[in-house]
């Protein structure tokens, strides 16, 4: 007996292409609605002019800087809107942390990343996953909510942090449903500090889609990649 499934059209990889057109594609696959709340606007940087007049969105920044819709913290996202506000929540936290005086510390990508704040103060930043995703469950449709996620991995003290991974196990301890992921392929710099390398970098960013609950297999949002099965 053979799982049903929708087509896959392409193997889930993305070479040379923009966040943009992932993002778009991502909710136009998975968002049930066009209720779009982008937890970390940032400046926007992910998103193109068509994408954001396809879909009703909200900018939530804590930095007042970023001009953003709502300033505020995404861990108190059922604080600042009400249930079920939302049919997509977008997430692009920093995935650098202890952000130092160098590259990502004093230079323009603390301030364009949020790399100086304090809950970014450590070796990776898998302890922010947990209270993210309870916050965004508050604000999502319990039954149809899809999160898109952009996090990349990272290397601290020499030793890789293996992110999106742990993202996704969190995700599904908590009880949310991985639905789909694209990797972008990028450009990845050698540190001249580097003496030693003790690990393979492929300069890889992970957009990885999560549900609240499980979807039907027809209608928007029922496209998912899954393992056939005898």
């Amino acid at each position: 007996m053979t799982a049903r499934t929708s087509i896959v059209r392409r193997a889930p990889r993305a070479l040379g292409r923009s966040d943009g057109s992932i993002l778009a594609e991502l909710l136009a696959l998975h968002a049930v609605g066009d209720r779009v709340l982008d937890a970390s606007w940032g400046y926007g940087r992910i998103w193109t002019t068509s994408l954001i007049q396809r879909y009703r969105l909200t900018r939530l920044d804590a930095r007042v800087e970023t001009q953003p819709d709502v300033v505020g913290d995404w861990n108190r996202l059922g604080e600042l809107f009400a249930a079920r506000s939302f049919d997509a929540i977008i997430w692009d936290p920093p995935h650098i942390t202890d952000a130092g005086h160098g590259l990502v510390g004093a230079a323009e990508w603390a301030d364009r990343y949020g790399t100086h704040s304090t809950g970014f103060k450590a070796i990776n930043i898998c302890h922010t996953f947990a209270p993210f995703l309870w916050a965004a469950r508050k604000v999502l449709d319990p039954h149809g909510g899809t999160l898109i996620v952009k996090l990349a991995d990272q290397v601290h003290s020499g030793q890789l942090q293996w992110q999106p991974f742990e993202l996704r196990n969190v995700a599904l301890e908590l009880g949310w449903y991985a639905r789909d992921y694209q990797v972008r392929l990028r450009a990845q710099p050698s540190d001249p500090k580097w003496k030693v390398q003790h690990h393979v970098r492929r300069g890889a960013t992970f957009w990885i889609a999560l549900h609240t609950g499980v979807l039907p297999e027809s209608g928007p949002g029922a496209h998912a990649r899954v393992c056939r099965r005898d």
